[in-house]
């Protein structure tokens, strides 16, 4: 489940990981609490290697996963399409965009943030993750998060099915 933040992709995996009872792994939820004890820059790419290394123990279980974070670079998508290969698994990724530009900055100011909040303005760190989000060049289902969330988890469940 890849996108850029503030799209709607967590809240259609965890819908998509009901439906379909399986596992879903969430970067900002595995990244929290380390970034409790160390700085985002220090934490660097630890974060997405957690995140992989507990894929890979759930699929060598035989287990579906679902990986919830932007994934905004080509290598990270290959590595995971040959995790899945490397225990006969299917890769099925699904990008999420929002194509209302109004709609994405709403959504962003409505998040929740930390009491005594005096960073960046929400907008300010998607404009970065824009600029850095390399385009897929891998077959994906694309789904634009201006449509009700029951289409998109159904889509994206008949995507994850078939």
């Amino acid at each position: 489940m890849a996108g850029l933040p503030g799209v709607g992709k967590s809240s259609i995996a965890r819908r998509l990981a009901a439906e379909l009872n399986i596992c879903l792994l969430e970067l900002d939820r595995i990244e929290k609490p380390l970034l409790e004890h160390i700085s985002g820059d220090t934490l660097g790419w630890a974060g997405y290697d957690l995140l992989t290394v507990v894929a890979e123990d759930h699929l060598a279980l035989g287990h579906g996963v679902i990986l919830d974070c932007v994934t905004w670079i080509r290598p990270l998508r290959i590595r995971w399409s040959q995790l899945a290969a490397t225990h006969h698994a299917v890769f099925r990724p699904i990008e999420v965009i929002c194509s209302d530009e109004d709609l994405h900055r709403s959504r962003l100011q409505q998040r929740p943030r930390p009491a005594g909040w005096t960073g960046d303005p929400p907008w300010v760190p998607v404009e970065e993750s824009r600029r850095l989000y390399e385009s897929w060049d891998m077959p994906r289902l694309e789904l634009d998060s201006v449509n009700a969330l029951d289409d998109l988890v159904r889509a994206a469940t008949e995507y994850v099915s078939a």
